[in-house]
Parts: C-alpha cells; sequence; structure tokens
C-alpha cells in the first residue's frame, strides 16, 4: 500500500512540473539568455578596459620619456592627452607628471599644480595629500618657514599615513630657518613612531645630531660639578729695604717702588744685622774756669 501511495505522489509531482514548464518556460529562457548576455558583455567590456590601458601605459611611458630626454612640451603634450582620453587612473597619473613636469622649470608654478589637485574633490583624500608633500618639496627652498610649516602640520598628525615624510621635511626647513626647537620635536616624532621606515629613522638620527651640534646646551646631561674656591694667595713680603722711607723736612719725598712680578717675588731677606756702637770711655771732667761758680 505504501509503494502505490509512493507512486501517486511522484506522479503528481511529475505533472505539476510539465505544467509548470507549460506555463513559464518563454520566460525562463528569456532569463537564461539575460544572463548568457550579461556575462558576455562583462567579458568584452573588461577586454577593451585592458586594451584601452595597455595602450594607455605605452603612452604614459613615452612620455615619461621624453621628460627624461629633456623633451618637455613634448612630453606635456602627451600627458594632456592622457588627461583628456585616458582611463581615469592614468589620467591621475598624468596630471601628477604635469605638475612635476612644471617643476622642473619653475617651482612656483609646479606647486600650484599641485595645490590645484590637493584642493580638487574628485581626487581621493590620500593622493590629496601627497599632492599637498609635493608642493611643499618644491618650495622648501625659497617659501618662508611659516609658510612651509602651515602646509605641513596637518599632514605630520599622527593619524596621517604620509607623517613621517612631512616631520622630516617640516625637520629641514627648520634647520634652514635656524628654529632648532621645531627641528627637534618634529625628529623626535619620527624617532618615537615605531611604523617610521629604517632608513628614514637613519636620516633623523643625522639630523638630530646636526640640531644638538648647533644648541650644545641641550646636550649636556650631568649636572655641573661645584668647583672649590681657590685658596687665597698668602701675602707677600718685602725687604726691609724696599719700604719707603717718610718724607723728609725739606719737603722732598721718595717715590713708592713698583710691585715687582711674580717670579721676581723671592723669599725674604733676613734685615741686616743692627750693630750697637760700643760705648765710649768715660772722659775726665774739664775743670771749670776761674771765677765760675762750683756745681
Amino acid at each position: 500500500m505504501s509503494d502505490f501511495v509512493r507512486e501517486v505522489d511522484e506522479e503528481v509531482r511529475q505533472d505539476r512540473f510539465r505544467q509548470f514548464l507549460n506555463r513559464y518556460w518563454a520566460y525562463l529562457l528569456g532569463l537564461v539568455l539575460l544572463v548568457l548576455a550579461a556575462v558576455g558583455a562583462w567579458r568584452v567590456t573588461s577586454y577593451w578596459a585592458t586594451e584601452k590601458a595597455q595602450v594607455a601605459s605605452g603612452q604614459y611611458l613615452d612620455a615619461l620619456d621624453l621628460a627624461r630626454a629633456g623633451k618637455i612640451a613634448e612630453s606635456n603634450t602627451a600627458l594632456k592627452t592622457l588627461v583628456a582620453n585616458g582611463p581615469p587612473g592614468y589620467g591621475m597619473l598624468s596630471r601628477f607628471r604635469l605638475a612635476d613636469n612644471a617643476g622642473l622649470t619653475d617651482a612656483a608654478a609646479g606647486a600650484k599644480l599641485f595645490d590645484a589637485l590637493a584642493q580638487d574633490a574628485a581626487v581621493e583624500p590620500m593622493l590629496q595629500n601627497l599632492a599637498r608633500l609635493r608642493a611643499a618639496l618644491l618650495l622648501v627652498d625659497t617659501a618662508p618657514y611659516p609658510d612651509i610649516k602651515q602646509r605641513l602640520d596637518p599632514l605630520a598628525d599622527a593619524n596621517n599615513g604620509l607623517r613621517n615624510s612631512a616631520r622630516e621635511l617640516l625637520a629641514l626647513a627648520a634647520l634652514k630657518a635656524n628654529q632648532g626647537a621645531d627641528a627637534e620635536r618634529a625628529l623626535g616624532a619620527i624617532e618615537a613612531d615605531a611604523a617610521a621606515p629604517a632608513a628614514l629613522r637613519q636620516r633623523a638620527d643625522a639630523l638630530m645630531g646636526l640640531v644638538r651640534a648647533g644648541n650644545p646646551d641641550q646636550t649636556v646631561d650631568a649636572p655641573a660639578t661645584a668647583v672649590p674656591p681657590a685658596a687665597p694667595a698668602p701675602p707677600t713680603e718685602f725687604p726691609l729695604e724696599q719700604i719707603p722711607a717718610a718724607p723728609s723736612a725739606a719737603g722732598e719725598t721718595t717715590p713708592v717702588p713698583t710691585v715687582p712680578p711674580a717670579a721676581a717675588i723671592s723669599a725674604p731677606e733676613a734685615p741686616p744685622a743692627v750693630t750697637t756702637p760700643a760705648p765710649e770711655p768715660d772722659k775726665p771732667a774739664e775743670p771749670a774756669p776761674s771765677g765760675a761758680p762750683a756745681p
């Protein structure tokens, strides 16, 4: 009995499936054809995009070769063609290269083109920051230090991917402007950043040595040792013969002798021996004259 029921259920399902196909086969066929057409169109589009990218890549490399050969005008013409007709990626690369070519002969013109890229809302934020950094790099030798600092301070933020490159450039500008404190602060931030590349950290160490060499007071770490006061020199004794005599009764004065140099001062001489004359023998008293009263 169970086998009979199973066979009936199977027949019912097959009959329903045939009815579904008879009713919706046209829609199903259209859906299959649509999927096949979409896949084919995607493949064709990818092929043409790849071909166009390869052509643009060749044109971009040719423009770079022209720039290396010194043919800046021809290189700019090829790059402008890519900006107008090339793929978006190569168009953006061409805009950066045009600004770089302009900076080879005129730093201010190149910085102006980089600033235009930094202010373009169609450019990605990472590329905008790169354009700001390139503009500052072109102006670091000519622009005043406050202008360079204003450009690089936002890029030196801890959350910026170009922070260490911006810090290094800021330190160079500060050294050029004799701003040792700002240079040391920027270099210290590079040394403290664990994500900084090893080569960049080595350059920061070398620049830090220059900063500290220019500010020797900042490199003294040990406290200064107090120097004990020197013992007072003993008083100098002069021979008795060099002591000035008192003024004479006639008004003559004896000049005061000058103090001899230290090398000429020797041990004081002993005063000369004072000899006491021997007393004379008593003489007999002379007789008083006559007529004079006796004493």
